[in-house]
């Protein structure tokens, strides 16, 4: 199997965590978020993984924040929010930066469906050649 040029196979166990790392984001069925972060800080967690400074990852998480329609709340910490908005904080940290591959749980179970179908729409430029996911 091949993800952005790469030969799943040829790959050592620490290529293999860079690529999913820098490459993929995930939407958890759970959420997975962090309950001690902010969603702004859950978003740009990744980013700052992957080594972008944290400025401009906090940036970039309220950008994607903004994308998903809850901008508003990224300085909330999940416990002080609806499941609904936790799903958002979820789909904004998938798209963060420049993934190019989403794989997503139930992604929009616990939104509505105009709000599920706003929240996946910055999902379809992940797809987009020299595009990043949520711009």
């Amino acid at each position: 199997m091949r993800v952005e040029g790469h030969d799943l196979g040829g790959l050592d166990q620490q290529g293999r965590a860079a690529l999913r790392r820098t490459s993929l984001g995930y939407v958890f069925q759970g959420f997975n978020l962090i309950p001690a972060l902010t969603a702004a800080e859950n978003v740009a967690l990744p980013r700052e993984l992957d080594g972008v400074p944290a400025r401009r990852a906090r940036g970039e998480a309220r950008r994607a924040l903004e994308e998903v329609g809850i901008g508003d709340l990224a300085d909330r910490f999940p416990d002080d929010m609806s499941g609904g908005q936790q799903q958002r904080v979820a789909i904004a940290r998938a798209v963060v930066g420049e993934r190019r591959l989403i794989l997503a749980d139930e992604p929009t179970g616990a939104l509505d469906t105009e709000t599920g179908r706003r929240s996946c729409g910055c999902c379809a430029p992940a797809a987009t050649p020299g595009r990043p996911a949520c711009s």
